[in-house]
C-alpha cells in the first residue's frame, strides 16, 4: 500500500518517490554470513579433491611442471579466499574480538589442511617433488603432510620432509606468505583493539 503512494519507510520521511522506483533493503546479517562463507569454497573444494586424488595412489606420466602450475596457481586462489574469509571476520568482530575467535581458528585449520592435502596430492602424483621420512602407507603419507603442514606454517621447518622441485618450494611459500599475511593482519587488528580501549 505505501509503496503505490510512493511513501518508503527506509527513506526520510516527507520525502515522496514515484511508485515505479525500486528501493534496496537492507542486507541481513544471515545473508552477508552466509556469502562470507562461500570463500572457505575454494580451500573445501581443494581439500576434497586433492584427497580423493591422491587416495587412488597413481603417479601421473604428464608433465609435472604444468600441473604444479596449475596446483600452486589454485592455491593462491584459495589462500586469497581464505585471508579474504578472515580479514572479513576480523572487521565483523571490531568491537568483540573473541567472537571472531572460533571462525578465525578454523579457518586455520583448513588452511593446514588444504596444504597438507595439496602437498599429499602431489607427492603422490610426482614422488620426485618431496624427500624425507614421508612413508608408503596413504594414511602415514597424509598424517606426515599434515605435519609438515603445521611446521611450515608456523614456520619453523624440521628438515625432516624437504620440497625439491620449484613447484613444490613455491607451495610451501604460498603457506608461508599466508601464514605472514594473517600474523600481520592479526597484530594490526590487536593493537587497534587495545588503543580503542
Amino acid at each position: 500500500m505505501n509503496e503505490r503512494l510512493g511513501f518508503n519507510p527506509y527513506y526520510p520521511p516527507g520525502r515522496r518517490y514515484p511508485a515505479t522506483h525500486t528501493y534496496a533493503l537492507p542486507q541481513s546479517q544471515a545473508s552477508t554470513g552466509s556469502r562470507k562463507s562461500l570463500l572457505l569454497g575454494p580451500a573445501l573444494v581443494g581439500t576434497g579433491i586433492s584427497l580423493v586424488i591422491a587416495g587412488d595412489g597413481r603417479e601421473v606420466e604428464s608433465d609435472a611442471k604444468g600441473v604444479l602450475l596449475a596446483i600452486n596457481l589454485y592455491s593462491v586462489f584459495a589462500a586469497a579466499a581464505l585471508g579474504a574469509y578472515i580479514l572479513l571476520e576480523i572487521v565483523d568482530h571490531d568491537s568483540k574480538p573473541a567472537d571472531g575467535l572460533i571462525p578465525i581458528g578454523l579457518s586455520f585449520n583448513l588452511c593446514i589442511l588444504y596444504f597438507a592435502s595439496v602437498y599429499d596430492l602431489i607427492y603422490t602424483l610426482f614422488p620426485q617433488t618431496f624427500e624425507g621420512k614421508i612413508g608408503e602407507d596413504p594414511v602415514e603419507k597424509f598424517f606426515s603432510f599434515l605435519y609438515f603442514s603445521i611446521l611450515t606454517f608456523a614456520t619453523a621447518g624440521a628438515g625432516d620432509i624437504v620440497p625439491l622441485t620449484i613447484g613444490s618450494r613455491m607451495l610451501v611459500s604460498i603457506e608461508i606468505l599466508f601464514f605472514i599475511f594473517i600474523a600481520t593482519l592479526g597484530i594490526s587488528f590487536f593493537v587497534q583493539a587495545v588503543h580503542k580501549k
